[in-house]
């Protein structure tokens, strides 16, 4: 098999300590959906924020990417990307993609495979990870 790199559009980056409280949206170039990486300096979570959602709150879906005391200090650098059509959000840790969301396939996938699922409705699939995600920025 032929490596292809991945298309992956930065739109938002922090260089942190996991433990150090922060926050970054990365909006999508292109559609109306942003997602939301925190920090809060005890877990770090990457939500999907759908505006139009007709739920209580437009954050519809959340994945669970590390407990502070669980993941090495020496990660820095954290990033959110898009796809070129501005659909698929990634974000990753030193490079490394540790969560994706698909917008139109109402879908999210995380290396944590936590929560199995949440309760707004946005998607009825668990967050267990696939490497299959990633062929969404081939």
């Amino acid at each position: 098999m032929t490596y292809q790199p991945m298309r992956v559009r930065v739109v938002a980056a922090h260089d942190s300590r996991p433990g150090e409280p922060f926050v970054i949206e990365g909006p999508s170039h292109a559609e109306r959906f942003t997602t939301v990486f925190e920090d809060d300096g005890l877990t770090g979570y990457f939500y999907a924020v759908d505006p139009d959602w007709p739920g209580d709150t437009p954050i519809v879906d959340a994945l669970g990417i590390y407990n502070v005391d669980e993941v090495p200090p020496r990660i820095r650098l954290v990033e959110v990307g898009w796809s070129d059509d501005g659909l698929k959000a990634m974000l990753r840790l030193d490079q490394h993609p540790v969560a994706v969301y698909d917008f139109a396939a109402r879908r999210g996938w995380c290396r944590s495979g936590f929560p199995a699922r949440t309760a707004t409705g946005w998607t009825t699939f668990g967050h267990r990870w696939e490497d299959e995600a990633l062929d969404l920025f081939r």
